[in-house]
């Protein structure tokens, strides 16, 4: 959510900085709303003063044994005209957070301006693509013929693009899981076990309501969202909260399950495990001071590429473009991982500084030093999604003998180093 009242008191400089994001944003309808708004509040409040006048003089003289029905009749005229006023107020108080809600974040200077969604500026990359002298072979082909993953099985259970992992599959995806989890709260974020399923007002909190709707799974009988990511609950976590500046920074990580419905076509290269509605993730979160915030946020990023590192796998780091962008975010940063037989980098982790757009929408608040009550800035990102790493991980380990070395850093977590052909 962004302030409204400074963009209406300053709309052309506003819907500048928004049609960064989207050419076709127009405020007038919000403004026209907002202050029309504020007239019926600032009548109220003066016919409400009113109205407390005219029942102290009507009290007063049926005191004195007396009565005054051009007054009485004064008062009845009143409140009939506030409760007119007052309807007509919560209408606009409903339009008014219609419009507010499905407003992106204002992006931060930093970030490239651009409606193309190809047009990410690549920072930095590490690492180098595989080389083999033989022909690398994909991870589903792979994993299917090792017995580490079964999406005929996973199918049958719930559905296409359900992933199911068998024996060792299951083993290094758990692996890979704990070793994030060690390295993620050795870096100081507090690990927390959250609900796979949120209310309405945490998914808007987040962000994803009401314009990501679609794509959440949604139990209708209980009124509860499957999480599409775990920055949702984590995001919820100082809901209403007023904190101190001591309280600040806070770091969280959670280790879950996620669900996103993906609505649309899956293209050939988005088989096995690239696109897929249930995948794990260990995300990190952080609420920060607003002067700390992109400090805070290099870190976060920081941190997310080092667990790549970890993997000994080519990546790279790109900033992405004002339309590529999740509608929360102020700047992102995504973390690609190299995916040999697509000859492509795909994210595993996606680094967002959402400046105070979670706070405001989940009045999320610290006061300072000097005793003023400011919004908390919220930072998060994926540390990592397994899905994309494990196919990562298996195609850039293959042997020739069509078996699938274990990275260094995951040995001691699998029990074994090498998952040999059958």
């Amino acid at each position: 959510m962004l302030d409204l009242k400074k963009i209406c008191e300053n709309p052309d400089y506003y819907q500048a900085l928004l049609r960064k994001r989207s050419a076709d944003i127009d405020l007038s309808s919000l403004v026209s709303v907002y202050h029309e708004n504020i007239y019926v509040k600032t009548h109220l409040d003066g016919l409400r003063s009113q109205r407390n006048e005219v029942s102290k003089k009507i009290a007063a003289i049926r005191r004195a044994g007396d009565k005054d029905v051009s007054l009485e009749e004064s008062a009845v005229g009143l409140k009939k005209e506030i409760s007119n006023l007052e309807e007509k107020q919560k209408v606009l108080d409903v339009n008014l957070r219609a419009l507010a809600v499905v407003l992106p974040n204002i992006p931060h200077d930093s970030v490239p301006v651009s409606y193309n969604e190809g047009d990410k500026v690549i920072l930095r990359s590490s690492g180098r693509e595989r080389e083999a002298d033989f022909e690398l072979r994909d991870h589903l082909s792979l994993c299917t013929e090792l017995g580490m993953l079964d999406f005929k099985t996973g199918s049958k259970i719930a559905g296409s693009q359900f992933p199911l992992y068998r024996g060792k599959g299951a083993i290094l995806e758990r692996a890979i899981l704990n070793f994030l989890v060690d390295k993620v709260t050795s870096k100081g974020y507090q690990l927390i076990i959250p609900p796979l399923m949120v209310n309405e007002r945490s998914a808007f909190t987040a962000g994803g309501l009401p314009k990501f709707k679609d794509q959440l799974y949604h139990c209708d009988k209980d009124d509860l969202f499957m999480i599409p990511t775990s920055e949702v609950p984590l995001a919820g976590l100082h809901l209403d909260d007023l904190l101190s500046a001591d309280d600040l920074p806070e770091y969280y990580t959670a280790c879950t399950a996620n669900f996103r419905r993906e609505a649309g076509a899956y293209g050939s290269k988005e088989r096995g495990l690239i696109r897929v509605h249930q995948f794990n993730k260990v995300e990190m979160f952080k609420y920060v001071r607003p002067e700390s915030s992109y400090e805070e946020f290099d870190k976060l990023v920081s941190d997310a590429e080092s667990l790549v590192q970890d993997f000994e796998l080519p990546c790279r780091v790109a900033l992405l473009p004002t339309s590529d962008m999740a509608q929360q975010a102020a700047k992102t940063i995504d973390i690609e991982i190299h995916i040999p037989s697509q000859k492509r980098y795909y994210e595993t982790s996606s680094c967002s500084n959402c400046e105070d757009y979670q706070a405001r929408r989940g009045n999320m608040r610290f006061k300072d030093e000097t005793g003023k009550i400011r919004y908390m800035h919220t930072i998060n990102g994926s540390g990592l999604a397994t899905s994309r790493l494990f196919a990562s991980i298996v195609e850039n380990n293959q042997t020739k003998e069509g078996g699938i070395t274990i990275p260094k850093v995951l040995v001691k977590y699998t029990g074994f180093d090498y998952i040999a052909s059958r």
